[in-house]
């Protein structure tokens, strides 16, 4: 039930999104931040678990990958200290610094360091018997395929409808009901 009501609640999200003319989710909005929150939380919770042996270093793993993920969304540093004057949406690129392109550097050696730590502590073998031990969502994982080829499809749609003008049709009904909301 839990599933099904996640994929209304995001079906609904992209559905105001794209009536509203969004078409993609600019830096530094709520919702990035809120992803970075999440992503805050999984590193944690994955230093929580140090306490179970057998997935210790698999969970290791996991917060290193779940942290370069925290730095791709907050562009390695670009978007606190990298601002464009004026836009809080719009960052300098790393060719505009003296040693900008250092910053591709470190992003690679740091993926290479994961990938040997993996490597070196067979995390393949961890991950196999958690796969064995802990039942998978079937219902979950099928009912989330499902929701990404509806995401498609709805692209697909609103493309459609913003080619024949309904989208920008509505969106202006939605401002011109928005900025008169004290007159109704």
């Amino acid at each position: 039930m839990a599933d099904i009501a996640v994929i209304v609640i995001t079906a609904a999200f992209v559905a105001v999104l794209k009536l509203m003319g969004i078409n993609e989710i600019p830096e530094n909005s709520l919702v990035e931040n809120i992803l970075l929150i999440a992503l805050f939380v999984g590193i944690v919770f994955c230093f929580l678990t140090r306490n179970n042996t057998e997935y210790k270093t698999m969970n290791r793993f996991i917060a290193m990958i779940l942290f370069l993920m925290f730095l791709r969304e907050i562009s390695y540093g670009r978007c606190i200290f990298c601002q464009i004057d004026g836009n809080p949406h719009e960052f300098y690129p790393w060719k505009h610094y003296k040693y900008g392109y250092l910053a591709h550097v470190f992003v690679g050696l740091y993926i290479a360091i994961i990938a040997l730590y993996g490597i070196i502590n067979k995390i393949w073998l961890s991950a196999w018997n958690a796969l064995k031990t802990v039942k998978f969502p079937v219902i979950s994982a099928v009912l989330a395929i499902i929701t990404v080829i509806i995401q498609l499809y709805a692209e697909k749609v609103a493309e459609i409808f913003n080619k024949a003008g309904f989208i920008t049709e509505v969106n202006n009904d939605v401002k011109r009901l928005w900025l008169n909301r004290n007159s109704i």
